[in-house]
């Protein structure tokens, strides 16, 4: 759940739900809400992958701090390859290999997801929280973040 201190998504005061609250809803804010959701959803894809086998390797080294920056840059270039294939089903506009309903484009942003869900929830890392903070600081940066082009 959300602390007093986490910022709202605008920068401003945090958006209040109006939802009516009773025992099932315990949640003030849609940023408690996310940071809930979210962090079940990365504990739910971490699961997913450990039970597939993914995680076996890291659990063998991980007291090893060598071996935790060298898994922690197979995770990250494996993020990136589902960036390039994301690319590829945008400039080819193709379908999804495994759900031939939805845009390759689609689906692989949803693997890029997937696999930084993974990544936070195996690592313990608030990455709910973390994109609040960081929406909260982009919400206050200037247009184009200054001098920026593109």
């Amino acid at each position: 759940m959300s602390t007093p201190n986490t910022p709202s998504v605008t920068g401003t005061a945090p958006v209040v739900d109006e939802t009516p609250k009773d025992d099932t809803m315990p949640f003030e804010t849609i940023e408690e809400r996310f940071i809930d959701a979210m962090g079940e959803m990365a504990a739910r894809a971490h699961t997913n992958s450990s039970m597939h086998g993914f995680w076996r390797w890291y659990e063998a080294h991980k007291h090893d701090p060598d071996s935790v920056v060298i898994w922690k840059l197979s995770r990250h270039a494996l993020i990136n390859s589902e960036t390039g294939e994301c690319t590829e089903g945008v400039r080819k506009e193709l379908p999804d290999n495994h759900l031939s309903n939805r845009s390759m484009e689609v689906a692989e942003l949803a693997d890029i997801v997937i696999r930084v869900m993974d990544y936070a929830g195996g690592h313990g890392l608030p990455l709910a929280e973390v994109i609040l903070e960081k929406m909260a600081y982009n919400a206050k940066r200037p247009m184009m973040h200054g001098d920026k082009k593109a």
